[in-house]
């Protein structure tokens, strides 16, 4: 089955300051964590392809270089999002463009989670897929959180989201049906909201 992997990494970063997305956590900007993700995550599987959605220059030359791998070129696509600034539903919208694949699923990720690693994410596609869920999460301690992963039959209802509405509105209507894949520690889930 074929599986698109979406990375949100237009976001405004309100309550950081600054755009949180550039800043450096050890030595790189905090985005290049969830790329590095995304490619060890294409690099696994030929079914897969990647939509980063962004609107910052730094992210694109980023993308624009992993594209320059010819194992990754043709399945690496940038979409530029500047009405993201209105809220994560455009961003999410701008992930669902149609594209030369028909995608069985869809698989989003936000790019302020540093501490996401590929093996959970691994397992909450494979488990997904493998079970034919509706759409899947990743959890700690029974919370969901980030990633999550959608059936191409919820494609209409993600569309259908309007400004700061998220995909977890949608996950919540199926939570009875739905892969939840438990991180491995708490700081996996952790979004980078502050500095500190």
């Amino acid at each position: 089955m074929k599986t698109r992997l979406i990375l949100l990494a237009a976001g405004n970063s309100r309550r950081f300051g600054s755009n949180k997305l550039l800043y450096f956590i050890d030595e790189k900007p905090m985005f290049m964590y969830g790329l590095q993700v995304m490619k060890e995550l294409l690099l696994e599987d030929l079914d897969r392809e990647l939509y980063v959605v962004t609107r910052f220059e730094p992210i694109i030359e980023a993308v624009e270089e992993m594209k320059a791998d010819p194992f990754l070129h043709n399945r690496t696509h940038l979409v530029l999002s500047p009405e993201s600034a209105l809220g994560i539903s455009y961003t999410i919208r701008a992930g669902l463009v149609d594209g030369e694949i028909q995608p069985d699923y869809y698989l989003f990720m936000v790019a302020d989670q540093p501490f996401i690693k590929t093996e959970t994410v691994e397992r909450l596609i494979k488990e997904t897929l493998n079970q034919r869920k509706i759409a899947g999460c990743v959890t700690w301690e029974g919370v969901p959180g980030n990633p999550v992963i959608f059936s191409k039959q919820l494609k209409k209802e993600l569309s259908e989201l309007q400004e700061d509405q998220g995909g977890k509105r949608v996950l919540k209507k199926y939570m009875n049906e739905i892969c939840k894949i438990s991180a491995s520690c708490e700081e996996e889930l952790i979004d980078k909201d502050t500095k500190d």
